[in-house]
């Protein structure tokens, strides 16, 4: 004759009531484990453990008691806070972790073009080192810069004398007498001309 599977433990699928530290959970998991068929190895367990929470229809004070307190003394201090909530999720311990310092980096070897930038970016003088490597830098620069291709639209300036010579100077802020008086002349000569289509 075979015998079936032995029933399951009420508490499993359960585990929250009995880690709640509510007066109605705790009321509800002693009753839970009056009537299973493993309450005293289970008690027995979380005596020689020091678990925390509710075993063999124990709580901690309950072992503390009897001469077997827990074990878990900083988890079961936070969790004394949460004695008025009903999820032990609330009363796990914060998980927020320290912010991590940025590790610093060595400064740049001096002679080098990282440490002329430093030197700039702080605003301090070049030391004797990384002076020359600045000025290698610069004519290196200079020695590979590209000239500007001029352009073969640039027209060249104006003859002195004319009215285009005038705007040619006043965009340079130069004075020219003789440009002066031909702009007044052809400044007159368009005068007369509207003057004389008017009529």
């Amino acid at each position: 004759m075979t015998t079936g599977a032995p029933p399951l433990p009420p508490c499993v699928g359960r585990a929250k009531i009995f880690f709640s530290y509510t007066g109605r959970d705790i009321a509800q998991a002693k009753a839970l484990c009056s009537s299973c068929a493993v309450l005293d190895p289970c008690r027995n367990r979380a005596r020689n453990l020091g678990e925390w929470g509710i075993w063999g229809g124990e709580t901690e004070d309950d072992r503390r008691a009897a001469g077997f307190p827990p074990q878990y003394t900083s988890a079961l201090a936070h969790l004394e806070l949460a004695d008025s909530t009903d999820d032990v999720e609330a009363a796990q311990a914060p998980t927020t972790q320290p912010k991590r310092r940025r590790k610093r980096r060595n400064p740049p070897e001096h002679g080098t073009m990282a440490a002329v930038r430093r030197h700039r970016y702080f605003k301090e003088d070049l030391c004797e080192l990384c002076g020359p490597e600045a000025e290698r830098d610069k004519e290196e620069r200079e020695k590979n810069r590209k000239p500007r291709a001029r352009s073969l639209n640039k027209k060249e300036p104006p003859d002195c004398g004319t009215p285009a010579k005038y705007r040619w100077h006043r965009k340079r802020k130069e004075e020219c007498e003789e440009c002066k008086e031909a702009e007044r002349l052809h400044s007159q000569q368009r005068r007369d001309e509207k003057r004389t289509n008017a009529a």
